[in-house]
């Protein structure tokens, strides 16, 4: 596992942050028109639409750690009407979502 070492130094306080080298999976981004993402933190079986699925999509990558939050982006959602654009339920990960809604 490849990892990358950022240390930072402030008066009186030094942190060092490890962080994996995640290669991008796409540098592309993608319009989701119509197609709000739903993601259930609980959910199993085939056709779950868990983060062990969210991952497999091009706009997500991490690992849900603090560290490694998953990181929803590069994403344009219009959900034409729908109540939500990104809906997560019922997940203790970390993420951060940076698309246009």
């Amino acid at each position: 596992s490849q990892t990358k070492k950022l240390v930072v130094q402030i008066p009186q306080i030094l942190l060092i942050l490890m962080f994996k080298k995640n290669p991008l999976k796409n540098s592309g981004s993608w319009d989701l028109t119509g197609t709000p993402i739903f993601i259930d933190g609980d959910a199993t079986g085939i056709g779950a639409k868990n983060w062990t699925w969210a991952v497999s999509q091009p706009w997500c990558s991490g690992n849900g750690i603090s560290v490694n939050p998953y990181v929803i982006e590069n994403v344009t959602i219009n959900g034409l009407n729908s109540s939500n654009c990104i809906e997560i339920r019922d997940s203790d990960n970390h993420f951060v979502s940076n698309s246009f809604i």
